[in-house]
């Protein structure tokens, strides 16, 4: 039983047979999946079962040192347009503080390490994978970064996968609350969401399309409450703006006396949100009034 399966995209299963030595299963093969097999594992160009995956190539193997000279065989046959991921091996997680990840990888250690890019391009899930070598030991690190930072590292070891998380909304908070409301916010549904946030350059950019300049104190408050989520509102400066709800706003599409009047007519009470650091964020509390259409319950208002 194989405890490994890489995917590579594109297709590279010539290339990566020629790195395993792995000779052609013609039996196996037809029209649309070409597979070689190898004393160490099979390799694939198509998944057997799932037609969505045509255009990847898998390889089934328990060595990791084989996963890696597939990593650097993607690498000098595709070069930048090679992606790969790696699955199996029993994963621990271990949460740690933001200000301890990494910085990403520039396009020269990118280029030095032989990285090439994790398949999928999710927020919070794309990346880059890499093989790292000392002596005879081999292990595989994935790095998935957003908005210009680490959120995680993975390192595959021949026994396991450790993932390092500095994206956990609990120590994002830490630095920020009492142990006492630490502790009630790790029983609730406290999330962090990578496509609710962005990078304090994308922030600016929108901020000056909308006439205003990026304040640090809001810039701050992003970089630590962004993407953090709770029964589905989210906490950060730029989920309010891609929603609509800021920019609006800041555009003057809703003035507080249009708000009110609406509030007057639906007969409930429509308080402004307000959006206030819990961070290093100082500067001026900015009222936001909710869109139209959006009203709180008389009983939700009334405690």
């Amino acid at each position: 039983m194989h405890r490994i399966r890489a995917a590579f995209r594109p297709r590279l299963g010539a290339q990566l047979a020629g790195a395993l030595a792995a000779l052609p299963a013609v039996e196996a093969s037809d029209t649309s999946h070409t597979f070689w097999v190898y004393p160490g594992g099979v390799i694939a160009d198509g998944h057997p079962f799932r037609d969505d995956l045509a255009g990847e190539t898998f390889v089934w193997t328990s060595s990791l040192a084989d996963v890696a000279r597939c990593i650097e065989a993607a690498r000098g046959a595709a070069s930048e347009e090679a992606g790969a991921d790696v699955a199996g091996l029993e994963t621990l997680e271990d949460a740690r503080p933001p200000e301890e990840a990494p910085r990403p990888l520039s396009p020269e250690e990118r280029r030095t390490r032989g990285a090439i890019r994790t398949l999928s391009e999710e927020p919070g899930q794309a990346g880059y994978v890499y093989a790292k070598r000392s002596g005879r030991d081999v292990e595989i690190e994935v790095l998935r970064e957003h908005a210009g930072r680490v959120l995680k590292a993975e390192q595959l070891y021949h026994d396991g996968r450790m993932v390092l998380d500095y994206a956990n909304p609990i120590e994002a908070l830490r630095p920020y609350l009492s142990d006492r409301t630490l502790a009630h916010y790790a029983t609730i549904d406290l999330r962090w969401n990578a496509g609710d946030t962005c990078s304090p350059e994308e922030l600016a950019a929108l901020f000056h399309a909308a006439g205003m300049e990026l304040s640090e104190p809001i810039a701050a408050f992003e970089t630590t409450c962004g993407g953090l989520t709770f029964a589905g509102l989210s906490w950060g400066i730029y989920s309010y703006i891609k929603r609509g709800f800021a920019l609006r706003a800041i555009e003057g599409s809703m003035s507080l006396r249009h708000a009110r009047s609406h509030s007057r007519r639906s007969s409930v009470s429509a308080a402004p949100w307000r959006m206030r650091s819990m961070c290093p964020c100082s500067g001026p509390v900015r009222t936001v009034m909710p869109p139209s259409g959006y009203a709180r319950s008389s009983r939700s208002t009334s405690r």
